[in-house]
């Protein structure tokens, strides 16, 4: 029984200190424009 509640104590534990890896507040990242396409031309380089 006490064994029981060692490891449900240290996994709650383990879970509360896995969300402890981004410190500051949240934030968006930047919106980022879409890459330009590059236009080719219908007739091959020669």
């Amino acid at each position: 029984m006490n064994s029981q509640i060692a490891i449900r104590l240290l996994l709650l534990c383990a879970v509360a200190l896995s969300g402890c890896g981004q410190k500051g507040p949240l934030y968006l990242p930047d919106k980022q424009e879409p890459p330009a396409e590059n236009k080719t031309s219908d007739s091959p380089d020669t």
